[in-house]
């Protein structure tokens, strides 16, 4: 019929068994925490870096920028290169 499965007071793991599972478990928080930190860097990276360009552009929308001064576009400049700069820092971060 085969052994029992498990003999009464016994535990269902050897510690070998629960050591791996430990250290497989201790893996995975790690892991866990890599990609939460790359996730929250990922989302302030984007947020630094496309929130300037959203806000000229929501500013040109209701207001138009006719007949503006030349700092006026060096910002919109400015803000574009924030926005090439978050892209590429996004491909870096994946």
């Amino acid at each position: 019929m085969g052994a029992p499965l498990l003999e009464s007071g016994s535990p269902p793991f050897s510690a070998a068994e629960l050591s791996g599972e430990q250290m497989t478990a201790a893996r995975l928080r790690g892991t866990t925490t890599r990609v939460t930190v790359t996730v929250i860097t990922i989302a302030l990276c984007f947020t630094l870096t496309q929130g300037p360009s959203a806000v000229l552009v929501l500013m040109e929308l209701t207001i138009g920028f006719r007949g503006c001064r030349r700092q006026l576009y060096d910002l919109i400049s400015l803000a574009n290169c924030l926005v090439v700069t978050g892209k590429t820092t996004n491909f870096l971060l994946f």
